[in-house]
């Protein structure tokens, strides 16, 4: 079962290589022979880790993310199609919002934590909110404003729920070695994405730049997505 799962995370970091390759080479058509392994590799993983599992519900709010972000992953190779852009950020929100879930199920809101949460809640809104106000006005000339107001909400409470799942002692060193590092990486990646995609200056027009900032996007956003299910299958094999 190791050498199973060793070989699946090599395999996870070949394929999210060799992608973000694809990326900075302009190579997009051929993307879809890798961006949609990504995240059924990282399925098999948690479901091979967590056979004997008591954490049933856990497991499949986790199974639900990772199907979200299967879907979201291939509608997103299609950017360029607003309805396949606006179907794949729906996609992560609803991931993001089982993420929370998930996090908050590990360690409820109370008064012991609220302090830590309302500083987590802070800190994300107030970055979020400065980052779209230096994009504001191309999401709004695409109309994009009410699907990317939803998705930083979205991203917002699933950083925040990282952060109490280290108030907690049943995850504290999980949730400091995977959630957070996980869920903040997340952040990062999806800042990247819209800075590629509403910031408003001359990138466009120099193709490598924007190519090499999201294969940048892409590495982080996959060592997220596997820092969280790999801090999920050591939760969830307890």
């Amino acid at each position: 079962m190791k050498l199973t799962i060793a070989l699946l995370f090599v395999f996870f970091l070949l394929v999210l290589g060799t992608d973000c390759i694809l990326i900075i080479n302009q190579a997009n058509e051929y993307r879809i022979y890798t961006k949609p392994f990504l995240m059924p590799v990282l399925y098999i993983m948690l479901a091979l880790e967590t056979v004997d599992t008591t954490h049933k519900r856990s497991k499949v709010i986790v199974g639900l993310i990772l199907l979200f972000s299967f879907f979201g992953d291939v509608l997103l190779l299609y950017d360029k199609d607003k309805l396949y852009f606006t179907s794949g950020l729906f996609c992560f929100l609803a991931a993001h919002i089982l993420y929370t879930i998930f996090f908050f199920k590990i360690k409820r809101p109370s008064l012991k934590n609220a302090v830590v949460i309302l500083i987590a809640a802070v800190f994300i809104s107030v970055y979020l909110y400065l980052l779209l106000n230096a994009m504001w006005e191309k999401i709004v000339d695409e109309n994009y404003n009410m699907s990317v107001i939803g998705y930083a909400i979205s991203i917002g409470l699933m950083f925040t729920a990282a952060i109490s799942t280290v108030t907690g002692k049943r995850a504290r060193r999980t949730g400091w070695k995977n959630f957070v590092p996980g869920a903040f990486l997340f952040v990062i990646s999806d800042s990247i994405f819209a800075i590629t995609n509403f910031y408003p200056f001359t990138g466009g027009q120099v193709p490598s730049l924007m190519a090499g900032l999201n294969g940048i996007a892409m590495v982080v956003y996959g060592v997220a997505q596997l820092l969280l299910i790999t801090g999920t299958i050591k939760f969830i094999k307890k």
